[in-house]
């Protein structure tokens, strides 16, 4: 496990406002109750949101939080400019806390960088702890959260984090490419090589006991986010999802003449390599 080398103090605080979404991709997403947004809020999504079957909250993506299998990123770059030449999202910035797959996204996807800090060295020194006694790192959602705290939110409503606990994974369905790159027990709850769900939740404790910030949940969050509020209804018109005018299902199925069956190959081989490694 390594831990990403986070800088103290984003110089974006204070750039995005006060009041943010951080959504993930969860299967909750598709019931959610949109008067508990304020459509002006900064919207944070999750990596492969734009899956989503239909306009769950919008068009606008204030922050891509990208992050996971650095085999995976250019069919995921190459799939997001395809939706992005569409027109079919409006994605101002992106941000990641892992190096590789930023260097890729600063050459692929192009658009603003939104640097991943912590807020604070107690923040961090916290964080840092709670990994190595785990010995597992947060999920994308999770540093999203971490993210927006940093970047001076008083605010944050989750919705579509489902910490893995629903009957699936997603709130969409897997295209075959997709589902193929899921395999073992990473295609139902956490991936147990990575991530551990006491981890991530107690992240969101940690931050929800900040004075400085309040989180909300939604109706239809998980039971896993009982220990928060639920938002406030703001008394808005309520926000239906609207229907996609293209639907993008799967990932792309190459990157230049490399296609990503290969790339499936290549990884299982390194996979391969890693255990026999550990067991000399």
């Amino acid at each position: 496990m390594k831990l990403p080398q986070l800088a103290i103090g984003s110089p974006d605080a204070g750039r995005f406002g006060e009041r943010f979404i951080v959504a993930g991709n969860g299967p909750t997403m598709v019931d959610l109750d949109r008067a508990q947004f304020n459509i002006e809020d900064t919207i944070i999504r999750v990596n492969s949101f734009f899956f989503e079957p239909e306009y769950f909250i919008g068009r606008r993506v204030d922050i891509l939080q990208i992050g996971g299998d650095r085999w995976i990123f250019p069919f995921f770059a190459k799939t997001l400019g395809k939706v992005l030449a569409a027109g079919l999202y409006d994605v101002r910035h992106w941000s990641c806390h892992q190096p590789d797959v930023a260097q890729g996204a600063r050459c692929q996807v192009g658009r603003n960088e939104v640097a991943l800090c912590y807020k604070d060295s107690h923040t961090r020194d916290y964080v840092v702890g709670r990994c190595l006694h785990y010995g597992r790192l947060p999920t994308t959602g999770v540093y999203a959260l971490l993210n927006a705290h940093a970047l001076g939110a008083k605010y944050i409503t989750i919705a579509g984090m489902d910490f893995y606990a629903a009957d699936r994974r997603y709130m969409y369905e897997l295209g075959p490419r997709n589902e193929r790159l899921l395999h073992g027990s990473a295609k139902i709850g956490y991936n147990g090589n990575f991530h551990d769900q006491r981890l991530d939740l107690d992240i969101v404790r940690y931050l929800a006991d900040k004075q400085e910030l309040t989180l909300y949940r939604t109706n239809s969050a998980t039971s896993a986010l009982e220990f928060l509020d639920l938002a406030p209804d703001h008394h808005n018109v309520s926000h239906p999802p609207c229907v996609k005018p293209v639907k993008i299902t799967d990932f792309e199925s190459r990157v230049g003449v490399y296609p990503i069956a290969l790339m499936q190959i290549l990884r299982r081989m390194r996979e391969l390599q890693i255990q026999y490694l550990r067991r000399k």
